[in-house]
């Protein structure tokens, strides 16, 4: 990829060349300049907070010790930092009932896995004296996890009210240093000059997927508890392969480009554009809901990119991440969603592949069914670009039955006040093939075709689905619409009164593409609809037509005519 200075300076980004570090060290004034740059000009980094410590922290001796104190007693004086690392197998004495009152009394620094002790290293040159070490600083007993319950409750709090997170980014297995011998060499662009229709001119060669490459596909970012700890933090120091990377909620950096990376890069789940979006709540006057939706949304998706070494942490290892978001926005967090936007947020789906991967379990013990925290695989939301404020909300009513307060295990209930219609299926050689919802059987919808098919995506084994469809046990409760698509929740009416879980969701396309114009007299009159219309015409008269599917907004106009119903979901 090339920039000329004509369309972007890169030289103000590029900064003056990196130091040549000795072979056993990285470039700790780069790490200085960064972390000065924040903290005099990032108002986003330095919004006044509580003074909070962790539970227990360890307080750096001298390079060669250190030891495990309880905040409550020694009472730490300045800041603290944290270190996202994989845990590997090197032997070292973790914090467990047994070993408290040794590591209260000393740490030999020298003892500790490599990542540990490059950790301490680089806060001594800091002059920070506390670190927080999830080994050193959570029990690890393992008969006993009620320490781990206790403190896995408050890691997003850990990590949100650090100084600085260190993060092994390059670590593949847990046993390697942050740096080693000869890596972090001296890291710049490529400069060229070329002349082009008689003109010379500087051009830069700049690989689009640096960002990718050193930070974002590095091994440890692809853990479910980093991708929280990562997010949370203030500022983020990567030791990655080949240079170090910097991240705060108002700079995104390498060494290559110490003054920031060109917007052009493109950083999916950047700490800087996320906090710039979420710092506004959805119903603010400068706010958009579609910029607000997509932030949130793209969020949970990248986290259920993230793998586990336990699948049960998948909901604990996003609490903190969910608690800070509801309160920016002043909504309350539950399994993963935000009451604030519950409707959109229950319209989540899989790929056919996950779900043939991660089949939808009867009993979730993580996650209620509504909540995809209850499944594995890669989650995805509708997005279909156009305004949510005009869309048609179907749900008239929606709360929370709480089952127990136990963000571990949060089996919440939904009681939602909608509209349940039967859904009746049409099967080919053991696939869907059309279906109807409730007793519209005129409104017959094709899962088939590329323009204008409808959707059916279950998490249950068809086989399983069509035994419940058959006995009249599979329900369609409508969401919402936008201008494009109806979607609606799949759910099982299970035993027992308005006792119902989530087992997939609906699609259907309200608009269709055809080679004629279908001018179309539906007979509807409300006016959403009206409105709607307005936008069914492409710009270009050589494009395909655009038209209302007739079906889905007689489905919509049924709905809105139908009594609704509170049931449960759980």
């Amino acid at each position: 990829m090339f920039h000329t200075n004509k369309d972007l300076d890169l030289r103000e980004l590029i900064g003056s060349k990196p130091t040549n570090p000795a072979n056993d060290s990285f470039d700790i004034s780069l790490v200085k300049e960064w972390i000065d740059t924040c903290r005099k000009t990032h108002k986003l980094c330095n919004r006044e907070r509580e003074c909070w410590y962790p539970t227990r922290l360890l307080h750096i001796i001298s390079g060669d010790q250190a030891r495990l104190i309880l905040s409550e007693d020694h009472a730490p004086k300045g800041y603290y930092i944290t270190l996202s690392h994989r845990w590997g197998n090197f032997q070292y004495t973790k914090l467990l009932t047994k070993t408290l009152a040794q590591l209260q009394s000393v740490i030999a620094v020298s003892h500790l896995p490599p990542a540990f002790r490059d950790a301490i290293k680089v806060a001594t040159l800091l002059d920070i004296e506390y670190i927080w070490i999830d080994g050193l600083c959570i029990k690890q007993d393992p008969d006993d996890r009620s320490d781990w319950e206790v403190e896995s409750l408050k890691m997003g709090k850990v990590y949100e009210n650090a100084f600085l997170n260190i993060s092994a980014t390059l670590a593949a297995d847990g046993n390697e240093p942050l740096w080693r011998k000869q890596q972090l060499s001296p890291f710049s662009l490529s400069e060229m000059t070329f002349r082009i229709d008689d003109t010379q001119d500087v051009f830069y060669l700049l690989d689009g997927d640096i960002w990718i490459d050193e930070i974002t596909g590095a091994p440890l970012n692809k853990r479910g508890w980093v991708f929280q700890e990562r997010f949370l933090a203030k500022r983020v120091l990567h030791f990655s392969t080949r240079q170090l990377g910097w991240e705060c909620q108002e700079m995104t950096a390498l060494e290559m480009l110490p003054k920031g990376l060109p917007a052009i890069l493109g950083r999916p789940v950047a700490k800087n554009s996320i906090q710039s979006v979420l710092s506004k709540a959805p119903d603010a006057p400068n706010s958009s809901i579609e910029e607000w939706l997509y932030t949130w949304h793209n969020i949970v998706e990248e986290y259920s990119k993230s793998s586990f070494t336990f699948p049960a942490d998948k909901l604990i290892a996003f609490a903190g991440i969910g608690s800070m978001i509801s309160e920016h926005i002043g909504t309350e967090y539950i399994s993963g969603m935000l009451l604030g936007s519950l409707i959109y947020d229950l319209a989540w789906w899989r790929w056919m592949e996950d779900r043939t991967r991660f089949p939808l379990l009867d009993a979730c013990t993580r996650a209620p069914s509504w909540s995809w925290a209850s499944v594995d695989g890669e989650i995805n939301f509708p997005m279909d670009g156009t305004n949510l404020r005009n869309s048609q909300k179907f749900i008239k009513n929606i709360g929370i039955i709480r089952e127990r307060n136990d963000l571990l295990k949060n089996l919440s209930r939904l009681s939602v006040q909608g509209v349940c219609m039967p859904l009746r299926v049409t099967w080919s050689e053991g696939a869907i093939c059309e279906f109807s919802i409730s007793e519209l059987s005129a409104c017959r919808f094709t899962t088939e075709g590329e323009s204008g098919a409808s959707s059916i995506d279950c998490d249950i084994p068809l086989e399983e689905m069509r035994y419940l469809e058959r006995r009249g046990c599979i329900l369609v409760l409508p969401l919402y619409s936008t201008t494009r698509f109806f979607y609606g929740l799949l759910i099982h009416r299970k035993r027992g009164r308005g006792s119902h879980r989530r087992i997939g969701l609906v699609t259907i396309p309200v608009q269709v593409q055809t080679a004629t114009e279908d001018m179309i007299d539906t007979g509807l009159t409300k006016a959403h609809l009206k409105q709607w219309w307005r936008d069914k015409r492409p710009k270009a008269e050589d494009e395909p037509f655009i038209h209302w599917n007739r079906k889905a907004l007689r489905l919509m106009d049924h709905v809105e005519s139908s009594t609704c119903r509170t049931i449960e979901i759980s």
